[in-house]
């Protein structure tokens, strides 16, 4: 049995994703990758970044 359990093969990188820009809004924060995807995590995921000041 391989190893590589948790690796996604369908989906092969071209290279390694990487982060052009992060912003946080009131409830949620946004990562914008070189490649143009945008990626948006609701802050309520992480309860200790939700409640900081």
């Amino acid at each position: 049995m391989s190893k590589r359990l948790y690796e996604m093969t369908s989906l092969p990188f071209e290279s390694e994703p990487l982060a052009v820009q992060v912003q946080f809004l009131e409830d949620q924060f946004t990562v914008d990758l070189a490649d143009g995807q945008k990626l948006a995590v609701p802050l309520s995921w992480y309860p200790r970044l939700f409640h900081a000041s």
